[in-house]
């Protein structure tokens, strides 16, 4: 699946869930869990995000798109249309902030996915080839050196969040950072990794 059609099945998502509203909790009895949040989440703003993204133990990679649109649709005009895979550093969290804060001239924000992996174990993730194997071992359960993953869609306030069935304490520290709630979904679902937005049909894993 290449990078728009990815994205492309996030924006379904986005559909369904603000129908819903609150938090959607896809749970499985093994692998990774889901978290589905229908407006409320502000990551493009305030110090809670840098703040998550200089934790020590932490490594993040990200990759983005457009959610549609042409180029003067955007307020951020310098920003690529499309960002493969990429590891955040000091010199270019300025540019993964800007492109959370871009919102095209219909009030959709930019498609970004966020990985979150164990520092000590994080090299070479930004090559796609092994970023792919780490999410295999991710969404099985298995060791991996990714902690979680978070998917920004389109529509302003929402966001995906995979998790471990016991999540690290860096983990969930960096969700309360970014005042997130997990404890009480509005809504819990059987998680189905034939999804079209679940990372197991997005990554052909």
């Amino acid at each position: 699946m290449n990078l728009q059609d990815r994205f492309d099945t996030i924006f379904q998502r986005a559909q369904d869930a603000a129908r819903t509203g609150g938090v959607t909790a896809h749970i499985r009895a093994f692998g990774v869990q889901c978290y589905d949040i229908a407006g409320g989440v502000d990551l493009a703003h305030g110090d809670d995000l840098d703040e998550a993204l200089e934790a020590p133990e932490l490594a993040w990679f990200w990759e983005s798109t457009r959610s549609g649109g042409a180029t003067e649709d955007y307020e951020q005009y310098n920003l690529p249309r499309d960002r493969s895979l990429t590891a955040a550093t000091g010199k270019n969290t300025a540019a993964l902030a800007r492109e959370l804060q871009e919102i095209d001239e219909d009030g959709e924000q930019r498609y970004i996915i966020l990985f979150g992996a164990d520092l000590p174990f994080s090299a070479g993730l930004s090559d796609p080839a092994k970023l792919r194997e780490a999410l295999g071992t991710f969404v099985r359960g298995e060791e991996s050196p990714l902690q979680i993953v978070l998917a920004q869609t389109p529509d302003v306030g929402s966001l995906l969040i995979w998790l471990p069935q016991r999540p690290s304490a860096v983990a969930m520290r960096l969700l309360a950072d970014l005042k997130i709630d997990l404890r009480r979904p509005a809504v819990t679902r059987d998680y189905d990794p034939k999804d079209a937005y679940m990372l197991e049909a997005m990554y052909d894993l």
